[in-house]
């Protein structure tokens, strides 16, 4: 294998080429410290950097710093041109025999450019918000074991699964009717796992009850921001961040040797 083939391409994201623009340039620095180029393929413009095939592999805070080096070059494409799709983090094209990285990029490109042209258009002008709902965790009865026995002992064990299940039950209804809510102001609404990290801005004694990814016009965030306002009214803790590329819509978008989709 030549050198040049030995060679890859990491990919940050893929944009519309503005024919109109002039070319654009990304001051972040790329994972290894070095210059991300921007390479046009076919109308699409898609944001590089030079680095050996295998994979981004080190210690938690390392890979930490790289996926923020990674968010960093996207969230500058984002805002220069309005819409990405954003690749996965160790997205990296390698060369083969006969082609370098940057050749099967292109055939890539080719193939698949359709799919791509449609997913930027479907993206275009939104962003993703991430909205975490928090509620009260209820104190605990004190004294139950020592000022009961008998069947008073197992009336009130009784009572207590019966009121941790109304909580949870108040809980998921109300998680329910936020989700609907965000569904009807947003394009998509994606539910993610529960988070066991608390936000410090949301203190102790909160029980996340809803944790999703938002997509949304641009000039609709502040609609989401009012409507969640409402939910804080009621008693009810929101941690909200964004507006973000589209990470969570977007898909997983990655490229194999041959130029194909995996």
């Amino acid at each position: 294998m030549s050198e040049s083939a030995a060679m890859g391409l990491y990919l940050y994201c893929i944009s519309v080429q503005d024919p109109k623009a002039g070319p654009l340039i990304v001051a972040a620095p790329a994972l290894d410290g070095g210059a991300v180029r921007v390479i046009t393929c076919d109308g699409l413009a898609v944001a590089v950097h030079a680095c050996p095939v295998e994979p981004y592999h080190g210690s938690e805070d390392q890979v930490r710093s790289w996926i923020q080096a990674h968010n960093d070059v996207v969230t500058e494409v984002w805002k220069a041109v309005g819409t990405v799709l954003p690749m996965s983090f160790d997205s990296i094209i390698a060369g083969d025999s006969g082609r370098d990285a940057e050749t099967v990029l292109a055939d890539w490109i080719d193939h698949n450019r359709e799919a791509l042209a449609e997913q930027l258009k479907e993206l275009s002008g939104k962003v993703e918000l991430g909205v975490r709902v928090y509620s009260e965790v209820a104190a605990e009865r004190g004294g139950t074991e020592e000022s009961a026995r008998g069947r008073e002992y197992f009336r009130k064990q009784v009572q207590k699964r019966q009121e941790t299940q109304d909580r949870q039950a108040r809980r998921n209804a109300e998680a329910n009717r936020i989700f609907d809510a965000l569904s009807a102001q947003a394009c998509a609404v994606r539910v993610n796992p529960p988070n066991p990290i608390t936000p410090p801005a949301i203190g102790e004694g909160r029980q996340e009850m809803l944790n999703v990814s938002v997509l949304v016009d641009g000039e609709d965030v502040s609609e989401v921001g009012e409507s969640l306002d409402e939910v804080c009214a009621k008693g009810y803790a929101v941690h909200f961040t964004g507006p973000w590329p589209p990470y969570s819509f977007a898909g997983t978008v990655r490229v194999s040797e041959d130029g194909s989709r995996q």
